[in-house]
């Protein structure tokens, strides 16, 4: 059965009205059973993994709201995921508990996190005289298991040159 041309929105709107109801559903928690003692669990389960210390409860109620509305923005999108509106997921990390302006100034201020722990090609490396005088002269690496074996890449059909190319450049 075919349908008239005046109906081609029906799908449209019905996967419209689907992802309307499944981001409401994500973004009111107690429909999806997790109460206000399941959101203290995971507030108090996420200061301890990242040590969070604050300096007073008005503090610490401010860091929550803020760590609150981060975890709705990260289910959000990871639910925008599920329906193939975003390419990558996210999750909370250490930062969780600032406000997107906070964590601009806190990297412009300590630089990108965990930049000390990685290295760019060209970068300068300290080695301490004793470590380099104690390293071999040389060092046959297939003994190690990092080089394989020569393989027979013949030449032939889709590879670059022919066997009379090669031939005559020889």
């Amino acid at each position: 059965m075919k349908l008239s041309s005046r109906y081609h929105w029906i799908p449209i709107m019905l996967c419209l009205l689907l992802k309307s109801a499944l981001m409401l559903v994500a973004l009111s928690t107690p429909i999806l059973g997790i109460t206000l003692d399941h959101v203290d669990k995971n507030w108090e389960m996420w200061k301890d993994e990242h040590s969070k210390k604050y300096v007073d409860k008005h503090d610490e109620l401010k860091r929550r709201v803020i760590w609150e509305d981060n975890i709705k923005k990260i289910n959000l999108h990871n639910l925008e995921h599920i329906l193939g509106m975003r390419s990558f997921t996210l999750r909370m990390n250490s930062y969780g508990d600032l406000a997107p302006e906070e964590f601009i100034q806190h990297v412009q201020r300590n630089g990108p996190p965990r930049a000390q722990e990685k290295r760019r090609f060209g970068d300068k490396v300290e080695i301490d005289e004793p470590t380099v005088r104690s390293l071999p002269d040389t060092v046959d690496w297939r003994d190690h298991g990092y080089v394989t074996p020569v393989k027979n890449e013949k030449i032939g059909k889709g590879f670059g040159i022919t066997k009379e190319q090669a031939r005559d450049s020889g």
